[in-house]
């Protein structure tokens, strides 16, 4: 892809086979310019395309350029091009690089936090709490929904306690310095997201079992 830079007109070269051309792609800002075609050295061919087009093969070429960045918190380094065996991955010294070594967003990794925590809690609970098959007297049925009631507690406790180590894990990274801070977003967007869903689980459910 040649290099794009924007102008008020458009124009691309094209060579042939082993002609070497030096060329540059220009965006028209406006959409009823037309992409024009001229050669600078050797052979090519002049032709108009529509700089929809180009926008497009732009973006492409942008998307086809995003890939996954690692941190080794073991080595507190940037890792760019992870050593591979088959599905796992691999720092240059030997040490695994998990999920939670890639670098993602704030908001992306609370929005995955939030929801897989959410919606596993929900299926889980009113799936033990809505047994058909459970057979007894109203006072064992009493029973039976304090205990899950108790369970369900328990569950929230857990999810608690996973958003305060996240947070314990991006104190901690900060105080530590070097690549690892690049890992801080994803972890307090992570502890954001279990906090999250404690509240929102909290509201809707607590009152159903409490």
């Amino acid at each position: 892809m040649l290099p794009i830079e924007r102008h008020s007109g458009c124009r691309v070269s094209q060579g042939s086979a082993g002609t070497a051309l030096s060329s540059s792609i220009i965006i028209s800002k406006s959409p009823f310019h037309a992409l024009t075609a001229s050669r600078q050295s050797g052979t090519g061919s002049v032709g108009v395309i529509p700089p929809v087009t180009i926008v497009i093969l732009s973006r492409t070429e942008q998307l086809g350029r995003i890939h996954l960045v690692y941190i080794c918190k073991k080595c507190n380094r940037e890792i760019e091009t992870p050593k591979a065996w088959l599905w796992r991955k691999y720092c240059p010294t030997g040490h695994r690089l998990l999920d939670d070594a890639i670098v993602r967003s704030f908001w992306g990794s609370f929005a995955r936090t939030f929801g897989a925590t959410f919606f596993l809690t929900v299926v889980t609970v009113l799936g033990v709490a809505l047994n058909p098959d459970f057979v007894g007297t109203a006072a064992q049925r009493r029973r039976f929904e304090k205990g899950v009631g108790e369970l369900f507690g328990f569950v929230l406790i857990l999810i608690l306690i996973s958003g305060v180590r996240a947070f314990y894990q991006a104190n901690s990274w900060k105080k530590r310095g070097g690549a690892i801070q690049s890992l801080i977003p994803r972890v307090r967007g992570k502890g954001f997201g279990y906090l999250g869903a404690v509240i929102l689980l909290t509201i809707y459910l607590g009152p159903a079992f409490w």
